[in-house]
């Protein structure tokens, strides 16, 4: 098996997409997973193959990042983790409507997701990455962050991300 550059990545919004794909890859390389989304069940698919497939430790983590109890579940995972060493923050989506037209609560779910986990989780993994002296974040945001185009709530919160990173760099 490959050496891990990573010994454990936990994963926001890794049932599709980036996250998916992200998973996929750290397991190839044999790093351990905790796989955080709202189905369970496709994450226990995922989780399944991966241990099958590279050997690694796989968990699946139900979580809907839109809620505050479901912020909770991760931060204190998190905390659990001692060999946590890789935080990606993929957990996302766009908006279905303009912000006149789209409900407020939608708007406020949206940065709930984007912005609020990625802050709480952020906070939640880099003490312990520091006192470890290792460890790092990845904090997916879009193209989308730079264009006036892609509807104000979702360029707003990608920026947010942007810039929330580049300060964390810093």
């Amino acid at each position: 098996m490959p050496q891990a550059t990573f010994r454990t990545a936990l994963i926001t919004g890794a049932s599709a997409g980036l996250g998916e794909e992200y998973a996929r890859q750290l397991a190839a390389g044999g790093t351990d997973l905790v796989l955080v989304a709202r189905r369970l069940d496709r994450l226990e698919a995922l989780a399944g193959e991966l241990q099958a497939k590279h050997g690694v430790k796989v968990e699946a983590l139900q979580a809907d990042l839109a809620t505050a109890e479901g912020i909770v579940v991760v931060e204190r995972r998190i905390a659990n983790a001692a060999t946590l060493d890789l935080l990606i923050n993929n957990s996302g989506y766009g908006g279905r409507t303009g912000f006149v037209r789209g409900e407020t609560a939608d708007h406020l779910n949206m940065v709930r997701v984007h912005v609020d986990a990625t802050v709480r989780l952020t906070r939640a993994a880099l003490p312990g990455m520091i006192d470890r002296g290792r460890g790092g974040v990845i904090n997916i945001a879009s193209v989308a962050a730079f264009s006036p185009f892609s509807g104000a709530m979702y360029s707003g919160t990608k920026s947010f991300l942007v810039m929330f990173s580049q300060n964390l760099q810093a």
